[in-house]
């Protein structure tokens, strides 16, 4: 992670988020506010102008907030997003994560290719583990029934899915490769099990 300038984006980052916090506040309590796209716009360019990181703020109970930031799924990323939240100061209400958290969820939704909103269900899905480098695990993942989604939209969905379940940190640490099928090999019938079983095998 060689980012010179880092340390002063953080503390910008940081003083321009307390500066803010009344009104960032008020806009996920308001659920829309005169000056979401303002706020939206400036803390794109804080958080991107440190990477190509992801955020999302959330309101999951009343009078607590959440933001977290994403390193969409790259290790060196992950470093940054940890140096970040290493200097997140102490606001009561607010926690602060540095990768997307598990939720165990798996059902949910995803836009396809034409925007269109599909609903996703993993329980069925099985996965089979593999050895790879550096301690890590390639996945094969069946996923039948979203054969009839495009390409991109049917990783999308592995992609959340699998975040659901680990968490994105475990997810970067643990996962070297994902293979995308709608049917097993008959040879890994043997040694696949179900997706839910994930986090307790890796």
């Amino acid at each position: 992670m060689e980012k010179p300038n880092l340390p002063k984006q953080i503390d910008d980052f940081w003083e321009w988020f307390n500066l803010n916090l009344p009104l960032l506040e008020a806009i996920i309590q308001a659920g829309g506010h005169p000056k979401t796209d303002d706020v939206v716009r400036e803390m794109d360019q804080h958080v991107l102008g440190m990477g190509k990181i992801k955020w999302e703020i959330g309101n999951p109970q009343p009078n607590q907030f959440s933001l977290t930031l994403s390193p969409n799924n790259e290790h060196d990323l992950l470093e940054v997003t940890n140096a970040v939240v290493s200097e997140a100061p102490h606001i009561n209400g607010w926690t602060f994560f540095y990768a997307a958290q598990a939720t165990g969820k798996l059902q949910l939704q995803v836009y396809d290719h034409n925007m269109d909103v599909q609903s996703i269900d993993a329980k069925p899905w099985r996965v089979v583990l593999t050895d790879a480098d550096a301690g890590k695990c390639e996945l094969t993942l069946e996923a039948a029934n979203i054969e009839y989604l495009d390409e991109d939209t049917q990783m999308i969905a592995a992609d959340l899915v699998l975040t659901a379940l680990l968490g994105e940190e475990e997810k970067i640490n643990q996962l070297a490769g994902l293979e995308l099928v709608f049917e097993l090999e008959e040879s890994d019938i043997e040694y696949c099990f179900p997706i839910a079983e994930l986090p307790q095998n890796l």
